[in-house]
């Protein structure tokens, strides 16, 4: 087993495997801010929010201010309107930007944090992609952005998201529940391939999705982890479409293979990508 030079350039960022290859993946989509961001916030998840304890109305107020930045697309991007407001506000004084964050309940040392994680992040992404630019003689990278006024904006991130988290997909089943799959390979030789179905989740608290919180149609979701404690847990969704599943990893997705298995979800990944 040998590690290719992707592989090679993955083990050099301080994430997980499928959140590395999404960095490396993200100047092709010219999202390398908003994949750093979602990256560092990412790792931070469980600590930026502080949840009030006491009384009724501070929860009320809670909920109202963890709407303001909710994106009817889910988890990654309301993450990145979270990180962006905190970061408009970073030129004010300390002072005030302690009681922004305490006014729309943020953790403020958790996002002073996450900015650093940021930085170190997109420090080493640079030099992985200034070294392989070197090796192949060719001038100093510079990396590639798209304005947020883009009609393809927010889809180029969740693709992006999805060129490392592809075998993190679900759907969503009767009551609400979502079906976590995996597609297997029945014959090497002849190329013959089938979805499984893995296990029956439910939505973490923690997301818009939660109780039907976020008004969107999110049959098909994509998930950064799992949490099981009594319930199997998704963690951290996104809405995406099944095409995309196909142009993120035509290998693994591979039509042709799947053209045999008649299941619901082979169905609609191969009517998708035929349209």
């Amino acid at each position: 087993a040998r590690i290719t030079e992707l592989g090679r350039q993955m083990a050099k960022l301080p994430v997980t495997p499928n959140m590395a290859k999404c960095l490396l993946m993200a100047d092709t989509f010219h999202c390398v801010y908003e994949m750093t961001a979602i990256a560092a916030m990412l790792e931070n998840v469980e600590k930026i929010w502080r949840r009030p304890k006491e009384m009724e109305d501070q929860k009320s107020d809670f909920r109202l201010k963890k709407r303001e930045f909710v994106h009817v697309a889910g988890d990654h991007l309301t993450l990145l309107n979270i990180f962006n407001a905190y970061k408009c506000k970073k030129t004010h004084k300390p002072h005030q930007l302690r009681a922004f964050c305490k006014s729309h309940y943020w953790d403020f040392a958790t996002l002073q944090r996450t900015q650093q994680i940021r930085q170190q992040i997109e420090r080493i992404l640079s030099d992985i992609t200034s070294r392989a630019k070197q090796q192949q003689q060719q001038q100093q990278h510079v990396f590639s952005w798209m304005d947020h006024r883009c009609n393809d904006y927010y889809d180029s991130i969740l693709k992006c998201l999805l060129s490392g988290f592809f075998m993190n997909v679900a759907v969503q089943g009767f009551g609400g529940k979502f079906w976590t799959f995996r597609v297997r390979t029945l014959d090497h030789a002849q190329n013959v391939k089938c979805v499984e179905i893995v296990d029956k989740a439910s939505c973490h608290p923690t997301s818009v999705y939660y109780k039907n919180n976020a008004r969107t149609q999110r049959n098909w979701i994509m998930f950064h982890d799992i949490q099981i404690s009594h319930t199997v847990q998704l963690r951290v969704l996104s809405a995406v479409q099944p095409l995309w599943l196909y142009q993120a990893n035509p290998r693994y997705y591979n039509l042709h293979a799947l053209s045999n298995d008649k299941s619901p979800i082979a169905n609609i990944l191969i009517a998708s990508a035929s349209k």
